[in-house]
C-alpha cells in the first residue's frame, strides 16, 4: 500500500508539473480538437486568464503532493478534474487517456487518504 501512495504522489505530480509548465513555455503542441469543443476552449482562452490560472494550480498542487499535503492538493485538483473530463466526454472523448489517468491517481490517493477526508463529511457541531 506504501507504494502505490507513494507512487501514485508522485506520478500526479510529475504529470502536473508537465502541464503546468507546458501551459508557460509551449513544449508541447495542443492537440487538435473537434469543432465543438474548439469553439469551447478558444471562448476559454479568450478570458485570458483561464489556463494560467488553471497552470498554476497545477504546479501548487505538485509542490502539495510533493510535500506530503495530499488532501489539500486533492481539493485544489478535483473542480478541474471533474471539468477536464466532462470536456472530454462532451466534446473530445478520444483525448480523455490523460484526464483518465489523472482522475484514476486522484482516486487512489482519496482511498489511500480516506481517514484525512473524512472531517470533511462531518455534520459540523453546533456549541
Amino acid at each position: 500500500m506504501r507504494f502505490v501512495k507513494t507512487g501514485s504522489r508522485f506520478t500526479l505530480a510529475l504529470i502536473l508539473v508537465v502541464f503546468g509548465l507546458n501551459q508557460f513555455l509551449g513544449f508541447m503542441p495542443p492537440p487538435e480538437a473537434p469543432e465543438a469543443g474548439a469553439a469551447f476552449l478558444s471562448a476559454l482562452n479568450d478570458a485570458t486568464y483561464i489556463f494560467p490560472v488553471k497552470a498554476i494550480v497545477f504546479l501548487i498542487c505538485a509542490a502539495l503532493l510533493v510535500a506530503g499535503r495530499i488532501p489539500l492538493a486533492w481539493l485544489l485538483l478535483a473542480p478541474i478534474t471533474v471539468n477536464i473530463l466532462i470536456y472530454h466526454v462532451r466534446y473530445d472523448i478520444e483525448g480523455i487517456i490523460a484526464g483518465a489517468v489523472v482522475a484514476a491517481l486522484q482516486l487512489v490517493l482519496f482511498v489511500c487518504y480516506a481517514r484525512e477526508f473524512g472531517p470533511l463529511f462531518a455534520a459540523a457541531r453546533r456549541d
